[in-house]
C-alpha cells in the first residue's frame, strides 16, 4: 500500500501523500481484486480451515491475489520507467 501510494504520488508530481490520497490507492486496490481490501484477513488471522480442500482453496485463492499483485506491479514499473525517460528526453532537449 504504501509503495503503491508513493508510485502514485510520484507518477502525479505529487510532494505530499495524503490520507485522501491512500484512500483513493486503496480504492483502486478493491477496483483491481474485486474486494475490499480492507476487509482482506492477513494469513496469520486466519482460522484453519481443518480441511485440506479448503486450505487448498485458500492457498488458490491467495496465490492469484499475489500474481494480480505483480502483475500491477510490473505495469506501474512500465510506466514509471516510460514516464522517466520521457522526463529525461525533455531535460536533455532543454539543455541543447
Amino acid at each position: 500500500l504504501c509503495t503503491r501510494a508513493l508510485l502514485s504520488g510520484y507518477l502525479s508530481d505529487t510532494h505530499v501523500i495524503t490520507a485522501t490520497a491512500v484512500e483513493q490507492v486503496i480504492g483502486e486496490f478493491s477496483e483491481e481484486f474485486g474486494e475490499s481490501v480492507a476487509e482482506m484477513p492477513s494469513l496469520s488471522d486466519d482460522a484453519p480451515s481443518g480441511t485440506a480442500a479448503g486450505s487448498l482453496a485458500e492457498l488458490e485463492r491467495r496465490v492469484v491475489g499475489v500474481e494480480k499483485a505483480m502483475g500491477m506491479t510490473v505495469s506501474l514499473l512500465r510506466q514509471l520507467i516510460r514516464e522517466h525517460h520521457r522526463s529525461g528526453a525533455r531535460w536533455a532537449d532543454r539543455q541543447r
